[in-house]
């Protein structure tokens, strides 16, 4: 096969197709993602029921599955850096991409950990109270028996509050309002935020979900604090608007918030657009089918770096990802590869070495690129429009293989010729989001979930007002 690479008396063969261990590599992915699904599918039917402790503990189950078959993935990951290592060297491109991979496995595996342990804590909390309230129940009741004073000042309070027709609206608001408050006490001790600011993007939280989106509270103030630690510059003017574009891309993709959040703080930090703007990308590219692997918001965090750099644009770049999938590429690593590698063949001598194989533009595009007046876009562009006009097949594939190695076998001709090809597809991606947020929500029973929600909402001042009198009657 061509591009194989001698090692002593064995032969290592390498291909822009992928091999056994890539194949291995992402049915262990896909391990990870169906976990996450099941996860959230469980939360979701929990969380439903109202049955905070349970979704607590199906949380933790889930979180030590998923951490599970991540940690798989990184013995895997490991082992085969290891083989680049000792077969290719340390510095090498091979090496180097899998210490990138191990890298932001290792990254999830911590933010997992961090979930795990705020679960835990949650559970040991809710452990903690209920023995706290059995206790104060059991004292309160001797109180009772030894003292007919507390008993009526017992009843008077409660009479006060609520009358009877009304416990069950008032159990409604109480239930939201100890949600909200629990909400604004993670916001503050996850962020630092004040108590008062902490409160006011709880109560966002609160809209948020009653309009809505999350599957529980719970999620939408998750979400919430992650924004909050993840992407810069958000205001609380911002943060409703932000955290429904983010619960409705992690909806979209399947994946979690804090993994889609990577993504989209990528896109803003290196291509300098909004909030707004790189969810808008983001969603346009999974209804185009760029999450077809589920990697989108993974290859987001990890490449579009390398696109800024290279003087690509987040147009360009989704554009170019499109085309390569469409055209058979294996995954986005592919194609991310092959960008990666032009750009180093440009300063590696490869090039140059080669350049009398292109056009009079190409070259004296490739010349400008050596002054700094051109960018790695520019010849990248130029160059595979040559490719295209080369008539002889084999001219093709000498000249790729002599450039880009093994990404210029097999049907990689085909992908690298497709890249540059027009594509409108995300001239105007502008309320993608808004878009899909309004279809997700306009069906019947997500309009009544909103409705009856909004009715929760609604009835938090009182629910308010009976924890305020319920923890003045129970503090000793």
């Amino acid at each position: 096969m061509a591009g194989n690479k001698p090692l002593g008396n064995m032969i290592i063969g390498v291909s822009m197709d992928g091999t056994q261990f890539a194949q291995t590599l992402d049915g262990i992915k896909k391990e990870i993602k169906q976990a996450q699904s099941a996860m959230k599918a469980n939360l979701s039917v929990l969380s439903s029921a109202g049955d905070e402790y349970a979704t607590l503990e199906a949380k933790v189950q889930g979180l030590n599955e998923v951490m599970s078959v991540n940690q798989r993935q990184i013995d895997a990951l490991r082992k085969k850096y290891k083989d680049m290592v000792e077969t290719y060297g340390e510095n090498s491109k091979e090496a180097r991409n899998y210490a990138i991979q191990i890298n932001n496995a290792i990254s999830k595996q911590g933010a997992w950990e961090r979930q795990l342990q705020q679960t835990k804590s949650r559970l040991e909390e809710l452990n903690n109270t209920n023995k706290s309230f059995t206790s104060h129940l059991s004292s309160i009741g001797s109180s009772l028996k030894e003292s007919q004073s507390r008993a009526n000042e017992w009843s008077g309070a409660l009479a006060k509050a609520f009358t009877a027709p009304m416990v069950a609206i008032s159990a409604l608001g109480a239930k939201v309002s100890s949600e909200i408050s629990n909400i604004s006490a993670n916001i503050q001790a996850m962020t630092g935020a004040t108590a008062g600011e902490a409160r006011k993007q709880g109560n966002i939280a609160g809209q948020v979900w009653a309009e809505g989106f999350g599957e529980s509270t719970e999620q939408v103030g998750e979400a919430v604090v992650k924004i909050k630690q993840n992407l810069q510059g958000i205001d609380d003017s911002q943060l409703k608007s932000v955290t429904e574009k983010a619960l409705t891309l992690s909806k979209i993709t399947g994946a979690d918030i804090e993994e889609s959040l990577r993504g989209v703080n990528s896109l803003m930090t290196n291509f300098g657009m909004s909030a707004n703007e790189a969810f808008d990308y983001m969603v346009a590219g999974a209804q185009r089918g760029l999450n077809k692997s589920g990697e989108l918001e993974d290859n987001m965090a990890e490449y579009s770096q390398l696109w800024a750099q290279n003087g690509f644009s987040a147009k360009e770049m989704f554009a170019i990802l499109d085309n390569g999938l469409k055209s058979g590429a294996y995954n986005f690593d592919k194609i991310n590869d092959f960008v990666k590698e032009f750009g180093i063949s440009l300063t590696d001598g490869r090039f140059e070495k080669n350049i009398g194989q292109f056009s009079q533009g190409t070259q004296e595009l490739f010349q400008k690129f050596k002054d700094g007046k051109a960018t790695t876009k520019d010849v990248f562009n130029s160059a595979i429009t040559d490719m295209k006009n080369m008539k002889n097949q084999q001219d093709k594939l000498t000249l790729a293989s002599s450039l880009w190695s093994s990404l210029g076998e097999d049907n990689a001709i085909k992908v690298i010729q497709s890249l540059n090809n027009t594509n409108h597809a995300f001239d105007n991606v502008a309320g993608s989001t808004d878009k899909a947020s309004k279809a997700l929500n306009n069906t019947p029973i997500s309009k009544f979930n909103k409705a009856w929600r909004e009715l929760q909402l609604a009835l938090k001042p009182v629910g308010d007002t009976l924890l305020n009198i319920g923890t003045k009657i129970l503090t000793p």
